[in-house]
């Protein structure tokens, strides 16, 4: 399996192909705030196409990344300058002569916030999201989280179908609330998941801090791959107290993949943190 960890995401690179996981992104959450009496500005968006741009950047570098994406992008996914001014000219030249980065890119669900419709932020925001990994790859995968109930009335305006799972090579990608009979499937060697939005605190004897981190271990013999949130408001939850999927993984026996960057620290197990 050729996996390498860019930031929060995956590359996993199989025969002359690649995809790139990306875990819940839960976009309008700030909206959902807003709504419910708390105050926060609205930062997240740009910030996220802004990590994506650097994740993108190292892949097609060969992993020397490239932090010179600044842009601020609107809901077509176009890159804004500073002034605020669209310079649609240039990007869409620019769009022409560009490269597909990946052949696939996959959404691992829980890509809007909102359970009970779909609010102003999220058409705005996922139909950003969508436009501008359409052009970083051949093939764009939406797989339907739990908050992704209206999600799909969304990605159709974006010409994109939300599956359940998806399977490519000996890889199943699941959301990762309920189990799915295909990732029992003959030739699925690896279940690769979001949902859980894993993190550790990790502490020096003066501070202590959470990071996202990536969970890889066994179970039912067959590789498992926990991929952190790339939401950036919420760090995640804390792994030494277990994980939210359906599945009893020993944790203990897990690698932890902290995130640093747009590279990762091997922690070794889990059970030799505590």
């Amino acid at each position: 399996m050729g996996i390498e960890y860019i930031g929060k995401c995956l590359l996993i690179e199989e025969k002359g192909e690649n995809i790139v996981v990306i875990g819940d992104l839960h976009l309008g959450y700030e909206e959902a705030l807003n709504r419910s009496g708390v105050y926060v500005t609205r930062e997240m968006y740009k910030e996220m196409m802004g990590e994506m741009d650097g994740v993108f950047d190292k892949i097609r570098d060969n992993g020397n990344a490239n932090m010179t994406s600044k842009g601020v992008y609107d809901n077509e996914g176009l890159r804004v300058t500073d002034k605020g001014e669209k310079d649609k000219q240039i990007i869409d030249n620019n769009t022409k002569n560009e490269k597909k980065v990946v052949d696939k890119i996959i959404l691992l669900g829980d890509v809007k916030h909102s359970f009970s419709g779909n609010l102003r932020q999220e058409w705005n925001d996922v139909l950003g999201v969508i436009n501008y990994l359409k052009e970083k790859c051949s093939e764009l995968v939406i797989l339907r989280g739990n908050h992704d109930n209206y999600l799909i009335n969304i990605a159709k305006q974006g010409e994109i179908d939300v599956v359940e799972s998806y399977i490519w090579k000996e890889y199943c990608f699941i959301h990762g609330d309920v189990e799915r009979e295909e990732m029992n499937t003959n030739g699925v060697g690896c279940w690769v998941i979001g949902h859980a939005h894993p993190a550790i605190f990790l502490e020096d004897g003066t501070t202590r801090e959470k990071y996202k981190c990536f969970l890889i271990g066994e179970y039912r013999k067959k590789k498992i791959i926990v991929v952190p949130s790339f939401f950036s408001l919420i760090v995640g939850s804390n792994v030494r107290e277990g994980v939210n999927v359906p599945w009893e993984f020993d944790l203990d026996k897990f690698d932890v993949k902290v995130v640093n960057g747009l590279g990762v620290l091997d922690f070794g197990k889990l059970d030799n943190l505590k």
